[in-house]
């Protein structure tokens, strides 16, 4: 269904759910979870790239907390 995953630097992997499963809640409970597990492991920041413009994935970004860094889409959000 779905995939997230971070590096040790705070940079969140390409997260992703399936197509035929997204606007489900799916995703932004892994990623709160995931942004939770960060936390826990000492992270002060942590940082997405959207790669290409999701609709769908920036409002969840906002909804999450993060910030827009860049204007190639990068999102940070200080835990």
């Amino acid at each position: 269904m779905g995939a997230m995953e971070f590096s040790n630097t705070g940079v969140l992997g390409i997260p992703g759910v399936l197509p035929e499963h997204r606007k489900k809640g799916i995703g932004t409970t892994l990623f709160f979870h995931l942004l939770e597990r960060m936390q826990l492991k000492g992270h002060s920041k942590a940082a997405a790239d959207t790669g290409i413009m999701l609709q769908d994935t920036t409002k969840m970004y906002h909804c999450l907390g993060f910030h827009i860094a860049r204007k190639q889409w990068a999102w940070v959000k200080l835990l």
